[in-house]
């Protein structure tokens, strides 16, 4: 019952969301809790942002290209 008991407060307690830091518990609770699948989707949309600016900054780049060399 007291073992129980500890792991409920350890579940209830504010722990560390960086999987590089989390120990076994706040692992377990962020998985549960669908922080880490947040964290991935939070990355991902992060990533698509990136790869729009770079194809935005190539499309510019060619179109100058094109412009130096019909000049």
């Amino acid at each position: 019952m007291i073992a129980i008991s500890g792991l409920t407060m350890l579940a209830g307690c504010a722990g560390e969301i960086n999987p590089a830091k989390a120990s076994l518990f706040d692992n377990l609770r962020n998985i549960s809790s669908g922080e880490y699948d947040r964290q991935i989707s939070e990355q991902n949309a992060e990533v698509e942002k990136i790869i729009a600016s770079n194809k935005a900054a190539r499309e510019n780049i060619s179109s100058l290209e094109t412009q130096t060399i019909q000049e």
